[in-house]
């Protein structure tokens, strides 16, 4: 499939890799960092391996993943939540796509977090995505998974947290 071909949405499936089990996909994880900047710039691609929450898999290649670990928040009381990140290869990305990755994720998340022994109390998000950082400091960026602005980073990036149902500040 070339670069510049777009993937129909019927031919990606969601594939739940959390916890641990991205290590199957390493080889095409490793590619997919490989081949893309972007995904090089938001971290080590065996980190992403190693957190890998949920992948995208289109004519049997990853073409995108979700990434989480546990990290304590010191601005938010020293609770701590998952570190949250999404990387879909620009010929996968299409209306949608982003937030259903998000959606699913953010749900396994929350499951995970009942008997995670740090028991996080949601999802921290560093946004690098054009169209959603210009969304109003105070509006959540997605109506199903609702993000909220709670600072920016040195470099000028939006911080948004999502906190799960019953979370305790």
């Amino acid at each position: 499939m070339s670069a510049t071909q777009i993937i129909p949405k019927d031919q990606i499936a969601f594939v739940d890799v959390w916890p641990g089990r991205g290590k199957a996909w390493e080889a095409d994880i490793r590619q997919l960092w490989d081949t893309h900047r972007e995904a090089r710039e938001i971290g080590s691609v065996d980190k992403r391996i190693d957190s890998a929450v949920m992948i995208l898999v289109a004519a049997g290649r990853v073409v995108g993943l979700s990434t989480a670990y546990a990290r304590q928040v010191g601005l938010l009381n020293h609770n701590w939540l998952y570190e949250f990140r999404i990387f879909i290869a620009p010929h996968a990305r299409q209306p949608g796509l982003d937030a259903k990755l998000i959606q699913e994720s953010v749900s396994i998340l929350e499951q995970s977090a009942q008997t995670d022994p740090h028991k996080p109390i949601g999802v921290l998000a560093q946004l690098q995505n054009e169209k959603l950082m210009q969304s109003p400091s105070a509006t959540p960026i997605l109506r199903l998974a609702p993000f909220y602005l709670i600072g920016y980073t040195s470099k000028g990036y939006p911080i948004r947290v999502l906190y799960f149902d019953g979370a305790s500040i």
